[in-house]
């Protein structure tokens, strides 16, 4: 395995690969979940405002799982036949 110098092109690439994948799964998903629980407390006459903050950490939540499964899918993808790698980085002292 060779190690390279990451450019700002390549860090670039890895960026856009996370966030047009974050804004097309998170936005949509947070969006649906927001309007299917704000239509159902309006059925039930639930009311929004006292029970804001948990909609919120809901809606954080769904928010930082997903963010991390398109982490871990991007973490599998190749880049212009590079990858990124997780590379276990050894004590100088122990050899």
């Amino acid at each position: 395995m060779q190690e390279i110098e990451v450019s700002w092109k390549i860090a670039l690439r890895i960026w856009w690969s996370i966030s047009w994948r974050t804004a097309v799964i998170i936005l949509p998903t947070t969006f649906l979940v927001g309007a299917i629980l704000g239509f159902g407390m309006a059925l039930f006459s639930i009311p929004i405002e006292p029970n804001k903050i948990y909609l919120q950490l809901l809606g954080a939540s769904i928010s930082i799982v997903l963010s991390v499964w398109i982490l871990k899918w991007v973490l599998g993808k190749s880049f212009n036949g590079y990858r990124i790698a997780i590379v276990k980085h050894e004590d100088e002292m122990a050899a």
